[in-house]
């Protein structure tokens, strides 16, 4: 949640997939939304993990293949993916994206 009681996270869908979402500061709107990449299988899909001031998501995707990559989510929906030069594209392998509360996504 960033200071404006925006809250960004995600879920798992009665199929094990992961989706995120972002909740407006008042509750009245909850957006669904997944990587572009995201697999579709169990335990796949779309991790949202953090958000900033400025409605900025961030977060990992796990592929088809079952390797995770990570995204950026503009707040206005757009979505960035990447991953650094060494990551491994094996099964599991992969980016992984973590928050902490002291700190910003900067992006």
């Amino acid at each position: 949640m960033n200071t404006f009681g925006t809250i960004a996270g995600y879920y798992v869908d009665a199929n094990n997939v992961y989706h995120g979402f972002v909740r407006d500061q008042r509750g009245r709107f909850i957006t669904s939304f997944d990587a572009p990449g995201a697999g579709a299988g169990s335990f796949q899909g779309t991790l949202a993990v953090g958000i900033d001031e400025r409605g900025v998501i961030a977060g990992s995707y796990i592929d088809a293949n079952n390797v995770y990559h990570g995204f950026v989510r503009d707040a206005d929906g757009t979505v960035a993916t990447f991953d650094p030069p060494s990551a491994g594209l094996g099964a599991s392998p992969g980016t992984a994206v973590q928050t902490r509360r002291d700190y910003r996504i900067l992006c």
